[in-house]
């Protein structure tokens, strides 16, 4: 028995199919069907694609525990605490994430160079107002607030559940295979 299929991309997130459309997307979209010359990049369920960084972001929720737990919990999933390079990708991520605030991946080292977990350039900043301010010279991590302005924070801060990781997209080329 053979079964022809008709199949068009339209993106790796949607399909349109000429049968059982809900059953065979779900599995289109979890198998990235082998379309010849197609690049597809996924992302986990419940994470998020940003073409712009060819990434993955995740929101992610540890309670009671420290920015280190944090950074640890985004690095067991392949990734980091997420690095944030531009306005645009900023505006992405607020689209998505906690608005209570959560934790990004940049802190300060032993010089007073911020620098990101992911070992990316800090090439863009978005600071509150009065920030980095260094209380009592121990907030050497960055929180996003709920207006996405950027805080230094205590890395001991147990307070904050919310954190956001990021990490490369799921990349699989289908080519010709001679």
């Amino acid at each position: 028995v053979r079964l022809e299929l008709s199949i068009r991309l339209v993106s790796c997130a949607m399909w349109i199919t000429n049968a059982f459309y809900t059953a065979l997307a779900i599995i289109l979209i979890d198998c990235c069907a082998v379309i010849e010359g197609h690049t597809c990049r996924l992302c986990p369920k419940q994470w998020h694609y940003f073409e712009k960084t060819d990434s993955c972001y995740g929101k992610v929720s540890v309670t009671n525990a420290p920015y280190n737990r944090h950074e640890a919990f985004c690095t067991e999933r392949g990734g980091h605490l997420a690095s944030i390079h531009s306005a645009e990708e900023e505006n992405f991520i607020h689209r998505f994430v906690s608005p209570n605030g959560f934790w990004l991946g940049m802190s300060r080292d032993l010089y007073s160079r911020w620098f990101w977990t992911d070992e990316t350039i800090v090439n863009f900043v978005e600071w509150a107002p009065g920030e980095p301010n260094n209380y009592n010279e121990k907030e050497v991590c960055v929180y996003a607030n709920r207006n996405g302005k950027w805080e230094d924070r205590k890395c001991d801060d147990r307070t904050i559940s919310s954190s956001l990781c990021k990490k490369p997209a799921y990349t699989t080329d289908f080519g010709d295979e001679d």
